[in-house]
Formats: C-alpha cells, sequence, structure tokens
C-alpha cells in the first residue's frame, strides 16, 4: 500500500475517533476545528519555511490547498460520517444503563382528598361532593335541590322534628323549615305557606337570583328562625353607601330596631338563641361600636365600641333607638 493511501486513510480515521470520543455538546466545534485547522497549521508552517521569498511562499501556499485542500474535506467528510455511524451502532448495542429506581412513597395522608362529606337528618342528606353541594331525599336518593350556588348551607334539626336548611351568599340568608313527615317546607324569611318539597328547587333558585341581583335584597336570618335583619342601601356619597339595619323579631312579627333611611351601617351576626350582634357606625361622624340585642330579654348593650371598655349596662330595648343616638354622640 503506497503512503498516499497510509495517509489517506490515517485522515479518515483520526476524525472517526476523534468524534467517537467526544461529547454529544462538543461535536459541532470539534468537526469545524479539525476541518479548518488541519489546513491552517499546515499552510502556516509552509509559510513560515517560506517566509523569505514572499512571492513563492503565496504560490506554494496556493498550489499545496489546491492539492489537497479537495481530498482533505473528503477525508474528513469520510472521517467524521463513520465515527457518527459507530457511535449510533454502539449506542444500540450498548445501551445507557438505567437510573436506579427510586423507592416509591406511600401517599400521605394528608394529600388525599376528602371525596365527600355527608350529613343525615332523618330522610334528608346534606352531601357534599365531586358533584357540588346537593340536598337528597336519603331513602330514595331523588335530588330536592342543588345547593352549589350558595356560599355556605347546613341542615340545623330542630326539637319538633323538623329541621331547619339554612343558606348564606353575598350577606344574604334563606331560611327553610323542612317537616319530614308531610314532605313540605316553608319559607320563614318571608313567612310563606307550607309547600311540597317538589318545588323546593325553585324557590331555593328564585331567593339565590334575589340575593345576587343586581338590586340584591340584603337579610340576615338568624338560624334558629327567631330574628330578622334587613338592610337598606342609603347612598351616602359618591359610590358610598350605608346599610340601615331593620330589625324583626319574628316570634310576634314586632319590628323592634328600624333605623332604614339613616345614615346607620351595620352589620348583623346572631351569637346566640334570640339575639342578634350588631356593628354600627355612622357615616355623619360620631362613635363606632358593637351592640347587642336580646329579644328573649327584651333588653340590649354596648358591647365594644370608641370608648368603652368591656360590655356595658343592658337597657330597655324598647328604648334602643334613643339610646344607639346617645352612644354615638357622647364625647
Amino acid at each position: 500500500m503506497s503512503a498516499a493511501l497510509l495517509l489517506f486513510a490515517a485522515a479518515i480515521a483520526l476524525p472517526a475517533l476523534l468524534i467517537l470520543s467526544t461529547p454529544r455538546g462538543w461535536r459541532v466545534a470539534v468537526i469545524a476545528i479539525w476541518t479548518i485547522g488541519g489546513p491552517v497549521v499546515v499552510a502556516t508552517g509552509l509559510a513560515w519555511e517560506k517566509s523569505g521569498d514572499p512571492d513563492r511562499m503565496g504560490r506554494d501556499v496556493l498550489r499545496l490547498l489546491m492539492i489537497f485542500g479537495l481530498p482533505w474535506l473528503i477525508a474528513c467528510t469520510l472521517g467524521f460520517s463513520a465515527g457518527l455511524r459507530m457511535r449510533g451502532l454502539l449506542g444500540r448495542i450498548m445501551p445507557a444503563a438505567a437510573p436506579p429506581e427510586e423507592e416509591e412513597e406511600a401517599p400521605s395522608a394528608a394529600l388525599v382528598p376528602v371525596v365527600r362529606e355527608s350529613t343525615i337528618l332523618g330522610i334528608l342528606r346534606h352531601d357534599r361532593g365531586p358533584e357540588g353541594v346537593r340536598l337528597l331525599d336519603d331513602t330514595t336518593g331523588a335530588l330536592l335541590a342543588d345547593l352549589s350556588g350558595w356560599l355556605r348551607s347546613r341542615l340545623l334539626p330542630q326539637p319538633d322534628g323538623g329541621v331547619f336548611l339554612h343558606l348564606s351568599v353575598n350577606a344574604t340568608d334563606s331560611l327553610y323549615r323542612l317537616d319530614l313527615e308531610d314532605r313540605t317546607f316553608r319559607d320563614l324569611g318571608e313567612d310563606g305557606p307550607d309547600r311540597p318539597w317538589e318545588e323546593l328547587a325553585a324557590a331555593i333558585e328564585e331567593d339565590r337570583a334575589l340575593a345576587l341581583g343586581p338590586w340584591p335584597r340584603m337579610r340576615r336570618l338568624s338560624p334558629d328562625g327567631t330574628i330578622r335583619v334587613e338592610f337598606e342601601a342609603v347612598e351616602m356619597g359618591n359610590t358610598l353607601w350605608a346599610y340601615s339595619p331593620r330589625v324583626i323579631d319574628l316570634v310576634s312579627g314586632r319590628v323592634v330596631l328600624d333605623l332604614r333611611g339613616t345614615d346607620w351601617d351595620a352589620t348583623a351576626d346572631f351569637p346566640g338563641e334570640h339575639r342578634v350582634a350588631l356593628g354600627l357606625r355612622r357615616f355623619r361622624g360620631g362613635r363606632s361600636f358593637a351592640a347587642e340585642l336580646d329579644l328573649r330579654q327584651g333588653t340590649w348593650r354596648i358591647l365594644s365600641g370608641d370608648g368603652y371598655v368591656g360590655p356595658q349596662p343592658e337597657q330597655p330595648l324598647a328604648k334602643i333607638t334613643r339610646g344607639l343616638e346617645l352612644a354615638s354622640r357622647q364625647a
């Protein structure tokens, strides 16, 4: 075999071996450096040798590139192609080692979601699950009402064997008494007549629409069904509204406090049976304080607020309007 063929074979073998040992990320750079660097090194050496005769140096370098440039490119192409091919074959024969298997951790109990939560009272079931919040007839499985559109919903057992359904959304309550024997319901918020369970879903949806409408009906109903607090929106300025309360004793039907149309603003909560706590403030100055009305005892008192330390003495409920006025104006 002639020296030229040996040299050509070496020019093919070296790029092949080079590409076999080069990491994937460096392949392009290695191919470029080897392909261009070889002729540059040879041309630089020849130019250094002929540096005394610039004209001859240029001719010799150009002649060298013309004679050996194309064979060099062919050798590089064949060598790198052979190396890439062999690398692919070796990858199939000797696959990469599989990563060590990780031990599977047992699922934490804290990460397991609660799938369903049910409250059963008699033949009623309050079901909270993937389907939403629903009120069901537990004996037949029939859907009585879809409660998913309400912020809060709960069943409350009553001493007479009935069940209260208390619903809340948008600071507005609805309350229904459900009779388990007759399968009827009554809207306690409106003191409506007894109606069959088949009409319950429509009544609940109507109440929800009133609570979420453009001019929502704002009212709070005590869970024991004894107190209704109605709110009237009074515009006190540009985008400023006061929600003035009226408190009604549903047992007697008596209005015990009526601040509608005034600058009083209020919120309501129910700390116990036949009691309501009002958070009160005035838009036109005066103190802000919390007051509790005990409708069963017929009394009211200030619980806390500006200038007050602890609950104040109880006063007659019949004089609450005047008492609130004086309390708000005291220095």
